[in-house]
């Protein structure tokens, strides 16, 4: 071997090596900012690097702020009313409550009363004929035997998911707040009989998604015990639908939007959302972003074009912004987002043969996706990301968090058929507590539930 041969081999494993160095050290930098990461994720320098807006003014409401205070209740919802007069003037007279009353001032007081909950005892009692000797015993219906009434264990589905309470502090929340007898196994099986009262209104939920005109889908980690599972969403503007199933592939994409007669299916770069969705499909734009910023880090040409890209991305969502707030109309965003368009794929298109270039920028130019990441120009009401649904999973992560997840299948379908309840509800502006004692309610008569789209 020459002394040449020996360089060329040497510098062909430096090459070698040094791009195993920089492709571990991409590793190194991923945070929330440049990648999928979770912001929990994050060490204490990347949480330091995440821009926040610089606050103008000293903490607390800034001049012009509308206040916000504590209304008064009206008259029929008081429960004690104690009618206040002066007794005398300073010059001595005394004052006719009938005739000398100007004005009014009305101060609520509420406080938190000692007992909570009533306690109904039902004594059924057994007589003896006295003519055939006899026994007969008075009917109890099978939903007065059950220890709790309907709006109570209501009450704690709707804690376990609004609040977050593990069973232990619903336990504590019964016994030491409301002052009733409880247990864990108490607790567990009103939430499985309040899960059962909710099924009919966990269909109604995807039926109504499925009908709607703009979609969003996303998907997040759940537990089975040790086992990964995974918790689907489909949000429209008035609905959400939740499920929990153990895989992220093709297979529970379909079940989850096999019926969808959507005009757009917004959703992140998952593979399997390809498979189904198709033409349909619009990538967020904040996940390209996120793609861009990582790309922007890489040294030479190819951090060149990302950083371009993220100048470009970050442009085409101020004018989104623009338009939602009113400074822009809806023709010239549009003529705006295509100028973005031509520059944003010139960038991919020049990027995508460089090495070291991330596969996204030669993805998205690819004739199959192309399409999708445009589509808000075409309805420009859909917004470019899917941060809605995101937000959607939001508590069912910290649920998770503090959970570990679920021990049974019965406890899958009792979280999303709360998780669809609580959202929807909520998108509704309706109270979750006086939905679900409507169901629950429902349930123990056997009565048809109520709709959830009243």
């Amino acid at each position: 071997v020459t002394c040449e041969q020996r360089i060329a081999k040497s510098e062909e494993r430096i090459a070698e090596l040094e791009a195993i160095v920089e492709k571990f050290s991409r590793y190194l930098g991923l945070d929330s900012n440049n990648s999928s990461k979770s912001p929990s994720s994050d060490d204490d320098t990347s949480r330091s690097k995440r821009k926040r807006k610089k606050k103008i003014g000293k903490q607390g409401a800034q001049p012009g702020h509308k206040g916000h205070k504590r209304e008064l209740l009206e008259l029929e919802l008081v429960d004690y009313l104690h009618p206040l007069y002066p007794e005398q003037c300073s010059c001595g007279l005394e004052f006719d409550p009938e005739q000398d009353v100007v004005s009014l001032e009305r101060v609520q007081q509420f406080e938190f009363v000692p007992k909570l909950v009533e306690c109904t005892e039902y004594r059924l009692h057994t007589c003896q004929c006295k003519g055939c000797g006899a026994l007969a015993k008075p009917d109890l219906a099978e939903h007065q035997r059950l220890g709790w009434g309907p709006r109570l264990a209501a009450l704690l589905a709707t804690m376990s998911v609004t609040l977050h309470a593990t069973r232990r502090k619903l336990n504590w929340f019964v016994q030491n707040v409301l002052g009733a007898p409880s247990s864990l196994g108490t607790i567990q099986n009103e939430l499985l009989r309040a899960s059962r009262a909710l099924a009919p209104a966990h269909a109604q939920a995807r039926t109504h998604v499925m009908q709607a005109e703009h979609i969003g889908a996303d998907e997040t980690g759940w537990r089975l015990g040790k086992l990964p599972y995974w918790l689907w969403v489909a949000q429209c503007a008035s609905a959400v639908f939740f499920m929990i199933r153990q895989g992220r592939r093709k297979e529970e994409v379909i079940e989850l939007l096999e019926d969808s007669q959507a005009l757009t299916i917004m959703t992140d770069q998952l593979g399997s959302y390809e498979k189904v969705v198709g033409a349909r499909s619009q990538i967020c734009r904040a996940h390209l972003l996120r793609k861009w910023v990582g790309m922007a880090a890489r040294q030479g040409p190819v951090g060149k074009h990302g950083e371009r890209l993220c100048e470009l991305e970050r442009g085409l969502h101020k004018a989104h912004r623009d338009w939602r707030e009113g400074k822009l109309s809806t023709k010239k965003f549009v003529e705006r987002g295509g100028e973005y368009r031509v520059q944003i794929e010139k960038e991919c298109t020049a990027a995508g043969p460089l090495a070291g270039c991330p596969a996204v920028a030669r993805t998205v130019m690819h004739k199959k996706h192309i399409e999708k990441g445009w589509l808000f120009l075409k309805y420009p009401e859909i917004g470019l990301t899917n941060n809605q649904s995101e937000r959607d999973l939001r508590p069912s992560v910290i649920q998770r968090k503090l959970s570990f997840g679920s021990q049974s299948e019965d406890g899958l379908r009792l979280m999303e058929r709360l998780w669809t309840a609580s959202m929807t509800c909520q998108r509704q502006k309706r109270s979750v507590l006086d939905f679900i004692t409507q169901a629950v309610q429902a349930h123990r008569l056997g009565q048809d539930s109520p709709s959830l789209f009243a």
